[in-house]
């Protein structure tokens, strides 16, 4: 969910909010593209509108319920999803939790949460762990956390007073990231990824590919990119 935030639902709407990608395609050779009649559906630039638009307007409908993927919530425990700067407010038993989140991320790799509440409460903050993050740190009130971490999320059970706070560590070194070699059309290639984002390297900036000083590497997935390839 989140890497299709980031790469998909946001890349699909241009900055002025009035166009739109309806596909997103791995590869796109404008001088080609043209003469392949399969493709007459993928578009070089985002277009103003379609004939028949569904995707645009469930892009405004997914930013407006986003708050119900940020969070999901038990009895007893809520579920921090994805690292948004909000705000919620659950009911545990008789009590009111308030759970704040503020950071500057996917960028920064730190997330600080923070709790309020009018009187103690137990309850259970699940947060989740990134697959792409091997070396999380968590700490609460600044001490470094017990992990008691299943199934991709980090459970943190207590008394919880007001003031407390978490901090989450997600350290983003550069990743290449290569897909199953089963699939035809990737062998050969790879992306390049930190954190959530994957990078898109595109002709506006790089110029046009003439095959000079071409490069091919071959890695095993997530391996860290180095200065010396």
């Amino acid at each position: 969910m989140e890497r299709a935030l980031y790469n998909t639902v946001l890349a699909g709407m241009a900055l002025d909010g009035k166009h739109f990608f309806y596909v997103n395609p791995l590869e796109v050779n404008p001088a080609a593209i043209k003469c392949n009649h399969i493709y007459d559906h993928v578009k070089t630039v985002r277009q103003q509108w379609f004939g028949c638009a569904c995707c645009p307007p469930n892009i405004a409908r997914i930013l407006g319920s986003l708050g119900h993927y940020i969070y999901t919530g038990t009895d007893d425990t809520l579920f921090v999803n994805l690292y948004i700067g909000s705000e919620v407010q659950v009911a545990i038993g008789e009590h009111t939790l308030t759970l704040r989140q503020d950071g500057n991320y996917p960028r920064d790799e730190v997330i600080d949460l923070e709790v309020c509440c009018e009187a103690p409460v137990k309850a259970t903050v699940a947060l989740r762990l990134p697959a792409w993050c091997p070396a999380h740190v968590v700490t609460l009130n600044g001490e470094p956390l017990t992990l008691d971490a299943r199934q991709g999320y980090l459970y943190v059970c207590r008394q919880w007073l007001s003031g407390d706070g978490i901090r989450l560590i997600l350290p983003m070194p550069v990743r290449r990231v290569r897909s199953n070699p089963l699939v035809r059309h990737n062998r050969g290639k790879l992306a390049l990824q930190r954190g959530p984002l994957v990078y898109c390297l595109e002709q506006a900036d790089n110029g046009a590919n003439r095959g000079e000083g071409e490069m091919r590497v071959w890695v095993d997935e997530a391996e860290p990119a180095t200065g010396r390839d």
